[in-house]
């Protein structure tokens, strides 16, 4: 029951530290997984975690009414389970979709319940009632935001725990090597999903000098960094000299 306290409360307070700040970073899986690493204890396994979850999420919106997973909610759970269950990387990644899209739903069952607030705010505003109402935001923002979703992260740790870990057990060998499998696919996956929404024809020739770069040369990941850095620098420069220099040929011109 401690760890699923400590893991409940580390969840809460770190979305209410990025709620409070309008960061929208530290709910992001590879913000959230070394802090869950850290709390549990196992610091690299919650970084390779939030690095893997942050690959499959980065990509996933919500678009209109579309609800996607709560990645938030699938780290807290996951990076616990790989660490106090001891199950694979890869198949922790895999139970990352049914958890988050679990966590999402539950939504549904709370957002009509936060909409009995509505009345105390318009009361508040329509009074000009600052205090009131910047004390009514506050309690929402501590207390009825997240709540449900923290007694959710509370019940999968403490109940969910040891039976994730049973279920794992007693998986047939092929089973659990089809999930580490997608769950090392995943990330790709949601790499895929990022590509489509950025890519453009123009830029076709980086991804294959990428390609090249890493498959044929061996390079890391912190070289292929460095090189990109390096290329959008040069190019900074040069679309910021060709701007000078057609910004002079006007003045020249108006003379």
């Amino acid at each position: 029951m401690t760890t699923a306290l400590i893991v409940a409360f580390t969840y809460w307070l770190v979305y209410w530290i990025d709620e409070s700040f309008s960061w929208q970073a530290l709910v992001r899986p590879i913000v959230a997984g070394p802090i869950f690493g850290l709390v549990l204890g196992d610091v690299k396994t919650g970084i390779i975690l939030g690095g893997m979850l942050e690959a499959i999420y980065m990509g996933v919106v919500s678009i209109g009414g579309g609800a996607p997973a709560d990645a938030y909610v699938a780290t807290a759970l996951v990076v616990t389970y790989v660490i106090q269950g001891g199950i694979s990387l890869e198949a922790g990644v895999a139970l990352s979709f049914p958890i988050g899209t679990l966590a999402r739903n539950i939504n549904t069952l709370v957002l009509p319940m936060h909409a009995y607030l509505i009345r105390w705010f318009e009361k508040f505003a329509a009074a000009g009632d600052y205090k009131s109402y910047s004390f009514l935001q506050q309690i929402y923002r501590i207390v009825f935001s997240r709540l449900f979703h923290t007694i959710v992260i509370f019940l999968g740790v403490w109940l969910g725990g040891d039976a994730v870990v049973s279920f794992f057990n007693v998986l047939p060998p092929y089973i659990l090597k089809g999930l580490t499998v997608a769950g090392a696919l995943f990330p790709a996956v949601g790499l895929g999903i990022l590509l489509t929404m950025i890519y453009k024809k123009e830029l076709t020739g980086f991804m294959i000098i990428g390609f090249v770069l890493v498959a044929y040369l061996g390079i890391g990941t912190m070289g292929i960094a460095l090189i990109a850095g390096a290329t959008a620098l040069i190019f900074y420069f040069i679309d910021a000299e060709k701007k000078a220099n057609a910004s002079s040929s006007k003045g020249e011109e108006l003379f």
